[in-house]
């Protein structure tokens, strides 16, 4: 083949260049069919989204994700499918439930057939549809089934009118231009991978990858191509040239592979990496990130034009791993140890147990979570660190200590306050991760992800009196809240002017809350608290606020230690009402902070 990477329509699969149906083998270190019904829904909406969109441009198409194949060495198959075969067979499965429509209209007598090496039944189950028995019989009977079943019932409750679905599908439109053939229509297509000879791909001057149309005119979708699964076939086609070893080796990679993404998929390790969500299809990506950024920086003048690229380009990530692998400028020596294929999975596989072991260390844990979201410092800062020659743990503790000592280093703890909101996240949620890190019996960890995910910020303790409720909605909810001490019906309530409420209002927090000098804007009133605890209305009394505290720990919901500690009043020596916020209890309570915080504050009063 000239190219390696290329597009087929899905008619080229039931019609090619010979004018047959292809026909696949799946080889026996892949898993069985798997897809559950929400894959089989997404890429029918996907397909149909595509169909149903008006004003297509000429020649724009919808890409599924890539089938990887190689030519096979079985007289009865022309292709061994290396990955992608969840999507193949998915593909078969729909048509087969079309099979009349494609026939009566499009004149086609035959699908492309699949076969698996480790089900030999399968293709004949597949091919007997709808009529198929024993599909009980294996897990992948079943779940094949349960899809064909799935694509009836979404036709017939979406009254989807076949031939419509079906001329997208399988249309296809040939223009020659020149010379040069191209497919014009409007239709789904595959990114198709051939793997070639192995001493093609020993020969790094072989620059089979062009940086072809597809990569800027990919429609994406709900199913998205991901820079990820393009290097996974770059991968797949170099890992291993030795025929003996190769199908091992493939698998050997697709467990691992597997492995890292599914603990990245762990949504208390991604958002201890990551700063935000990051959401990602496939996690594995966010390593693939780091090795193409240090590429970069090593390759700088080289990669510039590249660069340029990033903003706009959604595979810039993968034109990177690309270059890694077609530029091997390693001596003679180093490439006998291992091919550019091996040495790049290496690197992602060290990368994983780096961050791995930061991770299932409680110190690492909490001091790089924290620095991640506050340090300026990336991920790449501290791999470059921990990785150091002759560096050792302690003195990585040190890095991170002194890195977090510059991010406190000219904050006044005592004087911070409301206004100072982006000092008191920081001030707060330290305070929070070395109050857990200085009991080490404890096993509790700060949960990371739920605080990413929740509406977690700075508010007030004892709540403000110039948060007044405004709406019906608000007041609403604030009399339901205090209903033990309302001296009114909520109608009555309801029917105060502005003026009369807000007096009533004042007069109730009194009875909450007392009327001592408290500063509520000093931090000695503040903690981290949710929107939900805080209240839509905005200014829930003390009382309220810890019976929510207390009833959402009990039900299992994050809150974060400091924050419970100062609803039940630990910080308090003398608590003798434990339903106001006192001056007293707001000086306790910032006394704990500034000396749970002393080893790394140097602003603190008198401290110079």
């Amino acid at each position: 083949m000239d190219e390696k990477l290329k597009l087929k329509s899905i008619y080229e699969l039931l019609y090619n260049e010979e004018g047959k149906p292809e026909s696949f083998f799946i080889p026996s270190y892949q898993r069985g069919y798997r897809w559950t019904t929400q894959q089989v829904k997404e890429l029918l909406e996907d397909i149909w989204e595509f169909t149903s969109k008006r004003n297509k441009q000429d020649g724009e198409f919808y890409c599924l994700q890539p089938i990887v194949v190689k030519k096979s060495k079985n007289l009865d198959h022309k292709w061994d499918v290396l990955d992608g075969q969840q999507r193949l067979t998915t593909i078969y499965i729909i048509l087969k439930f079309l099979e009349k429509e494609v026939k009566d209209y499009f004149y086609i007598d035959n699908l492309y057939t699949i076969n698996y090496e480790t089900r030999l039944e399968s293709g004949e189950f597949l091919s007997s549809f709808p009529n198929v028995k024993d599909e009980d019989k294996y897990i992948d009977f079943f779940h094949m089934k349960k899809t064909y079943d799935f694509i009836e019932k979404w036709f017939h409750i979406n009254k989807i009118h076949r031939i419509d679905f079906l001329n997208v599908l399988l249309k296809h439109k040939i223009e020659d231009n020149g010379g040069k053939i191209k497919d014009i229509e409007n239709n789904i297509r595959v990114i198709w991978y051939e793997v070639e000879a192995e001493n093609e791909l020993l020969n790094t001057n072989n620059k089979y990858h062009k940086d072809i149309e597809i990569f800027t005119r990919i429609n994406m979708g709900k199913i998205p191509l991901t820079n990820a699964e393009l290097i996974k076939a770059l991968l797949i086609q170099g890992y291993d040239n030795n025929e003996i070893t190769k199908e091992n080796r493939q698998f050997e990679l697709a467990s691992e592979w597997d492995f890292i993404e599914y603990s990245l998929q762990n949504d208390d390790f991604w958002y201890f990496i990551n700063k935000d969500k990051n959401e990602k299809a496939t996690k594995i990506e966010f390593i693939f990130e780091l090795i193409a950024e240090k590429y970069f920086n090593e390759n700088q003048e080289e990669l510039e034009e590249l660069r340029k690229s990033q903003s706009i380009d959604k595979y810039y990530e993968f034109h990177l791993i690309n270059h890694y692998l077609q530029n091997d400028k390693r001596n003679a020596e180093e490439k006998k140890k291992e091919t550019i294929y091996e040495k790049l999975w290496s690197e992602v596989k060290n990368y994983f147990r780096i961050l791995n072991e930061w991770y299932e260390d409680r110190e690492f844990f909490h001091k790089i979570g924290f620095l991640v979201i506050y340090s300026q410092k990336t991920m790449l800062d501290f791999i470059a660190e921990y990785t150091k020659e002759n560096s050792t743990k302690t003195e990585f503790r040190k890095f991170l200590d002194n890195d977090i000592k510059k991010i406190f280093k000219k904050i006044d703890i005592e004087n911070l306050t409301y206004r100072e909101t982006n000092v008191l996240r920081k001030v707060l949620l330290m305070f929070n991760i070395q109050t857990i890190l200085d009991n080490k019996k404890a096993n509790l960890r700060f949960q990371f992800d739920r605080y990413k995910e929740q509406d977690w910020d700075i508010e007030h303790i004892r709540s403000k009196t110039d948060k007044y409720p405004k709406t019906e909605k608000e007041k609403s909810e604030w009399i339901s809240d205090i209903k033990d001490k309302n001296t009114k019906s909520k109608e009555e309530v309801l029917r105060m002017e502005e003026k009369e409420f807000n007096s009533f209002f004042d007069n109730r927090q009194k009875e909450f809350e007392g009327d001592d000098a408290l500063n509520k804007d000093d931090i000695g009133n503040l903690a981290l608290l949710d929107l939900s605890t805080n209240r839509s209305y905005g200014n829930a009394f003390f009382a309220i606020k810890r019976y929510t505290i207390i009833e959402n720990d009990k039900n299992g919901t994050f809150i974060p230690i400091c924050t419970k500690n100062v609803f039940l009043k630990y910080y308090s020596e003398n608590a003798t009402d434990l339903q106001k916020w006192t001056k007293d209890d707001a000086e306790k309570y910032k006394s704990a902070i500034v000396t749970t915080l002393k080893n790394y504050v140097n602003g603190v009063k008198g401290d110079e």
